[in-house]
């Protein structure tokens, strides 16, 4: 396949094996050291929210306090850190600044780990039909 070519298989993939471990073992991804899961999260999400357009994803993580990591794909910056409220998410953003969240890990009183995931294609949709700003989050960042 040529430089220029996108396999969208594989980024399709890599996602849904995200999904799959985020759905069917949680506890092994809010287990992982920050560092690991930035990267194994960056990893598994990079390629689609490329493919897509994204300008930057941010994830959050901690267990009873989050830690915001947004890292811009338009720029070469580091890490962003910033405080929060949620165990794990993983949100994509377009250029504009609105976001969506794609994948979630959530607490629930008594049932254990509560687990959103929108599909690639679902996100793909969301992106090329210009909905980003209607299903997601408008949050300006110090960046633009």
């Amino acid at each position: 396949m040529a430089d220029a070519e996108v396999d969208v298989e594989a980024i399709e993939r890599k996602w849904e094996d995200l999904v799959s471990r985020a759905r069917s073992d949680p506890w092994s991804l809010l287990s992982m050291d920050v560092e690991e899961l930035r990267a194994y999260l960056l990893g598994a999400v990079e390629g689609l929210a490329r493919f897509v357009g994204a300008s930057a994803v941010t994830i959050e993580f901690g267990r009873w306090r989050a830690r915001y990591y947004r890292k811009s794909l338009m720029d070469g910056d580091e890490w962003e850190e910033v405080d929060g409220e949620l165990i794990l998410s993983i949100h994509l953003e377009e250029p504009t600044g609105c976001s969506i969240t794609v994948l979630s890990v959530g607490l629930p009183d008594d049932d254990g780990p509560e687990v959103f995931a929108r599909s690639a294609g679902e996100i793909a949709e969301l992106f090329f039909t210009g909905r980003v700003c209607e299903e997601g989050e408008f949050e300006p960042h110090a960046d633009r």
